[in-house]
């Protein structure tokens, strides 16, 4: 046997053969949208085979704890082995997933949790078709550069009280957009002067 594993040449097959999944489930009490399991394995599901691969599925470890008077939360760590048919080279995964239930649903959730950001997350898989970036967040196009490049420059020399207020007065000109993306790099210059 070489010293090629095919197993990671059908892996990136299969994530380049894997489409968007759109989300098809609908949460009516909490109101909002999201993609289901079965919407995620039935993508999946024909790539797989159709590459070569077979999917082992491990349990490692699970819990299940009462919450409150009737509900149960259950914890999963589940280990996803990906082999490949023809040279048995194979891929390793493990992931967590947690399911709430009133009845006797909380593990089974736990478990299709854990499948279903297992599967989307190694095969990087898109809720809906990719879009350009600009169609998402034009705001960021709006920045002011000017305003940003003299936050980043006071920022950097923040070393006393001084230079802290240049920094905030700099912070405070800038959109709020960019103020709440860039909260945690002026808390973290506020701490570096106490």
């Amino acid at each position: 046997m070489s010293d090629k594993r095919l197993i990671h040449a059908a892996m990136v097959q299969a994530t380049r053969d894997i489409g968007a999944v759109g989300k098809d489930g609908k949460n009516t009490f909490q109101k909002y949208k999201f993609r289901s399991v079965d919407a995620v394995m039935a993508a999946v599901q024909n790539v797989l085979g159709k590459n070569n691969i077979h999917m082992d599925i491990n349990s490692l470890e699970h819990e299940t704890v009462p919450t409150g008077s009737k509900g149960y939360m259950s914890t999963v760590k589940v280990a996803y082995t990906f082999v490949h048919g023809e040279d048995h080279s194979a891929v390793r995964a493990v992931y967590y997933g947690q399911g709430a239930d009133n009845g006797d649903k909380a593990l089974y959730k736990a478990y299709a949790g854990a499948l279903k950001y297992a599967m989307t997350q190694i095969f990087m898989i898109p809720t809906e078709e990719l879009k350009d970036a600009e169609d998402d967040s034009p705001e960021i196009l709006h920045i002011d550069q000017g305003a940003a490049a003299k936050f980043a420059v006071a920022l950097q020399a923040v070393d006393n009280k001084t230079a802290l207020k240049k920094a905030e007065a700099a912070y405070g000109a800038l959109d709020t957009g960019l103020q709440n993306h860039l909260y945690t790099e002026m808390s973290a210059a506020r701490e570096r002067v106490k």
